[in-house]
């Protein structure tokens, strides 16, 4: 996991013609030949990178978490992070191969009754779309996270897309303030 910090500086420029030389009495400009003086004065802040990032998008979040219990919600915020591809298919990084049921399961520390409840409250609300493909000439059956609640990633295909509703233009509810 590679993480960096970059320096942030403004940026300006001197107009060399606007100043004089107190002692001279000369511009700036006939002493260094220049028109302008470019400076960097640094701020006092960092811009952190990472490779692993997960951007989660906070009116989705809103919109479905009156759905889901603390326990559940921290297991979507696990399955966030497992996001790959450009059809942000959940990703097993121990095995570096896309989730399946079986996988899954063992991942989140479900037994198969709860894992299924889980899973169908999932599609219903349209977290997650199961799609079938091949691995080793073997069909399997993979599912996507929708990319409007979480991603890794800012390009997605139309077929990713397609397949979700628009989690962040769901109506938030307010709440009533007494």
């Amino acid at each position: 996991m590679k993480k960096k910090t970059i320096n942030v500086f403004n940026i300006g420029k001197i107009d060399t013609k606007k100043y004089i030389n107190i002692e001279t009495g000369e511009f700036l400009s006939s002493e260094a030949d220049l028109d302008s003086i470019s400076f960097k004065k640094n701020t006092g802040m960092k811009i952190l990178s990472s490779e692993e990032f997960v951007v989660i998008d906070h009116f989705a979040l809103v919109n479905i978490s009156d759905k889901f219990s603390n326990v559940e919600l921290g297991r979507i915020l696990k399955l966030s992070d497992m996001v790959k591809h450009e059809h942000n298919l959940l990703y097993n990084k121990k095995n570096k191969k896309f989730h399946t049921k079986k996988s899954l399961i063992l991942e989140l520390d479900y037994n198969r009754n709860h894992f299924t409840v889980f899973m169908k409250k999932l599609a219903d609300l349209s977290i997650i779309s199961y799609v079938n493909g091949y691995e080793n000439g073997k069909e399997c059956e993979w599912m996507m996270f929708n990319p409007y609640l979480a991603r890794k990633s800012k390009a997605f295909s139309s077929f990713c897309l397609e397949r979700f509703v628009d989690l962040t233009k769901l109506e938030v509810k307010q709440e009533s303030k007494e």
